[in-house]
């Protein structure tokens, strides 16, 4: 549950961590 909201939120910042969005794909 943590992990996947985790991920959303990082999807949401893709334009601002796109390298941290890739390791967790």
């Amino acid at each position: 549950m943590a992990l996947k909201f985790a991920i959303e939120e990082i999807n949401g910042r893709a334009d601002i961590l796109p390298n941290i969005t890739l390791g967790y794909m």
